[in-house]
């Protein structure tokens, strides 16, 4: 958003909201006096720049808009590399209600950039329902409404969620561990204290973890963890041994959710989107 070139004098009022001039170029950081043709290319829209970031908080945004003031003003962020969000259970980026003053934001995801939320940790570390898969995070919530707007020319993906694990014996300690869900979720760890079974891997910002396979109880599998936006897989067991239990993964994290946005350009998702 940018005062054209065209009636520059109209554009200059649908950018500000200011009918005199003098009033839109103090709104696009421009004293007067000055030649109305300065205007052109002007945005009254603070800009914002996020970097790559494998451990992204989403309070860092929302403390860089309030610093700057957010009632009535207009921002545009710019990712400029692709941010992960530091938990599962947390968004990449979150517009809180506290930003609900501003006239808009603008998010522009550039091109070959990612905003992402965690993928899930697979299933195990315990007894039980630890062997479910946990679920990938979402990557951006929405609390400001269409005063959010995207501009995504590049991948909006939930994490994916955690694989199930294969749990055996009585209490169903985690024998074969599931594999994180991308990105970054941590694979399952063994709790089953005799041998056999393992820990499933770890996923990455490309690929989600593999559950681990074990043949010393006839074959279990752990699930894989899942893509970004999918669910993990479920574990698997066949052949012999007794009392053994395959658990389900977890689900997929949202693309957005809350309250809907303006989608300028919607570009690739992964995930369930508003």
């Amino acid at each position: 958003m940018a005062i054209g070139s065209g009636w520059v004098g109209s554009s200059a009022v649908n950018e500000t909201g200011q009918r005199w001039m003098s009033a839109a170029g103090r709104a696009v950081q421009v004293s007067p006096p000055f030649w109305i043709k300065t205007l052109v290319g002007k945005s009254r829209e603070q800009v914002i720049n996020v970097s790559a970031n494998d451990n992204y908080s989403w309070s860092t945004l929302v403390s860089q808009i309030k610093s700057l003031g957010v009632n009535d003003n207009a921002f545009r962020v710019n990712i400029t590399g692709t941010i992960v969000s530091s938990s599962s259970g947390a968004p990449c980026l979150n517009f809180t209600s506290e930003l609900a003053g501003c006239a808009y934001i603008l998010l522009v995801i550039n091109s070959g950039q990612m905003v992402l939320g965690r993928g899930g940790n697979g299933g195990g570390g315990g007894n039980g329902d630890a062997n479910i898969g946990k679920p990938g995070g979402p990557a951006i919530t929405n609390a400001i409404g269409t005063k959010l707007r995207i501009q995504n020319n590049g991948i909006i993906g939930g994490g994916g969620g955690g694989g199930g694990a294969v749990g055996a014996g009585n209490n169903k300690p985690t024998f074969s561990g599931g594999g994180g869900g991308r990105p970054f979720g941590t694979g399952g760890t063994k709790t089953y204290p005799s041998g056999g079974g393992g820990n499933g891997s770890n996923a990455s910002l490309t690929a989600p973890g593999a559950g681990n396979t074990s043949t010393s109880l006839g074959t279990s599998v752990g699930g894989r963890g899942g893509d970004l936006g999918s669910a993990g897989a479920t574990a698997s067991h066949s052949g012999g041994g007794k009392n053994i239990t395959p658990y389900a993964g977890g689900a997929g994290g949202a693309a957005v959710n809350g309250n809907a946005p303006t989608w300028v350009t919607v570009g690739t998702i992964y995930g369930t989107r508003v």
